[in-house]
């Protein structure tokens, strides 16, 4: 999915507004950074869609225009060895169409039996994320590449701030840690894969130990004023038992650009925020 604005005023532009709209659909939504990372994406999905543990539908996102229409060097990989990556795809048992032994498929059920249903799609989804993790390393020794499973990291190891955000900004985001690293600021990036389900455990345990943490957005939750990715983080934070300074970052709006020094600004903002500095808990950079 090319991600795009959609609530009113019209603009056929970028953001991330669209995957916002469906996040509690139930299906597995995949953020990701470059046009590689789409396609490996894709072999991943599969795997994680048709785990007979799983079998969800799976949401490749990736930013509207910035990725969408952009042209790049992309390593496809060998069919040979993405049959091998995806035979286990085969292996499940399935429901079959066949008229020869029919099957009904209840569009209308009420009560505890759709309670239940309810349980194991939550069951489904929360399995998706260790399997994720562990298809990462799989995923590495055939094709020689990793992202990190459901969060990847950037010098993130010794950070005393941490910078959390989704999509193709984050490759700026490091370009703007390095920046600030050269000048004595202790800043690192988690950037987030998997948004549904939430990594929730890994997120809260890579925040752990942070003086602070800033978190970027590129979408709107109207009902708190603030990102949506901001408002999960922020849950996310409350199973550390104390708490964590936080600002949240809006930008990239309708198409409009996450530069690296806007994203060096928002960095400077979060390390000010540990330092015991106060300030909004939302910043909107496009409006600064």
């Amino acid at each position: 999915m090319a991600t795009r604005e959609q609530t009113a005023p019209h603009t056929v532009s970028s953001g991330q507004q669209d995957i916002m709209m469906v996040k509690e659909g139930g299906w597995i939504q995949i953020v990701t950074e470059s046009c590689q990372e789409i396609l490996d994406s894709i072999l991943v999905a599969y795997r994680l869609a048709e785990d007979p543990r799983i079998q969800l539908p799976v949401n490749v996102a990736y930013d509207g225009y910035y990725l969408s229409h952009l042209s790049e060097a992309v390593r496809v990989p060998e069919q040979a060895a993405v049959d091998r990556f995806l035979a286990p795809v085969g292996q499940g048992k399935r429901p079959v169409l066949s008229a020869a032994a029919p099957l009904t498929f209840g569009a209308f059920i009420t009560g505890d039996l759709y309670t239940e249903y309810r349980y194991k799609h939550c069951q489904a989804m929360q399995s998706a994320l260790d399997l994720v993790d562990a298809l990462d390393g799989e995923f590495l020794a055939a094709f020689g590449r990793e992202y990190g499973g459901s969060v990847e990291t950037y010098r993130a190891e010794d950070a005393e701030i941490l910078m959390v955000g989704m999509g193709s900004h984050c490759g700026t985001l490091q370009v703007a840690v390095d920046a600030l690293r050269a000048q004595g600021v202790s800043a690192g990036v988690a950037r987030l894969r998997m948004f549904r389900p939430f990594p929730r455990a890994r997120l809260a345990a890579l925040m752990r130990g942070r003086k602070a943490v800033g978190v970027l957005d590129r979408s709107v939750c109207f009902g708190w004023g603030s990102g949506h990715l901001f408002v999960d983080v922020k849950a996310a934070a409350a199973d550390l038992g104390g708490a964590i300074p936080m600002v949240n970052f809006i930008g990239g709006l309708a198409g409009t650009d996450l530069r690296r020094e806007m994203l060096e600004r928002a960095v400077r903002a979060t390390a000010a925020r540990a330092r015991g500095d106060q300030g909004p808990e939302v910043v909107w950079l496009n409006l600064e």
